[in-house]
């Protein structure tokens, strides 16, 4: 008999067919197909790696950690609430509203609003079962090679429940 973990709630039992923040990318990506028109997706690079400069406007998803929750868990370790911690970074160099060719400052709040409104109005239905919050919201101060660019960090926690199985 082997045991394993998988995420309770799935059908069949299973875990992620992915790492969770790829799973969360693709999922943002998919709601901003459908959800957002101003800016347009074809704006927007996502990545799960680090800022290319390829795009006026980048969002990066970066795993950090899995923890888990002890006092939500069952005498026997058969549940256990669980939890994984993304970063998703977001980059938006822009130009004065007078000049063309990339993005205004308009953008700026237009990208951070619509990526916390993804979350925080599909936070049940983003990665079923899973519960997806924005536990923080941080601007980074850029050096001055980027002063041209506005980076935020967006805490995102991804709450689950793992279960014990025999395979």
């Amino acid at each position: 008999m082997v045991l394993k973990y998988v995420v309770a709630g799935t059908s069949p039992l299973s875990y992620w067919t992915d790492d969770v923040h790829k799973l969360l990318m693709n999922a943002v990506i998919a709601k901003w197909t459908t959800d957002v028109t101003d800016p347009p997706i074809a704006y927007i690079e996502f990545n799960d790696t680090w800022f290319t400069e390829g795009s006026d406007i980048q969002f990066t998803f970066k795993f950090i950690r899995d923890d888990y929750n002890p006092s939500r868990r069952d005498t026997a370790w058969i549940r256990r609430n669980t939890v994984t911690f993304i970063d998703v970074h977001m980059w938006i160099r822009f130009k004065s509203v007078d000049t063309t060719g990339g993005p205004d400052t308009n953008y700026i709040y237009k990208c951070k609003k619509a990526f916390e409104d993804i979350i925080e109005l599909n936070n049940s239905t983003l990665l079923p079962p899973a519960v997806v919050t924005v536990s923080d919201v941080t601007q980074i101060e850029e050096h001055d090679y980027l002063e041209d660019t506005v980076h935020y960090k967006f805490s995102v926690d991804v709450w689950y429940d793992k279960v014990k199985v025999d395979v």
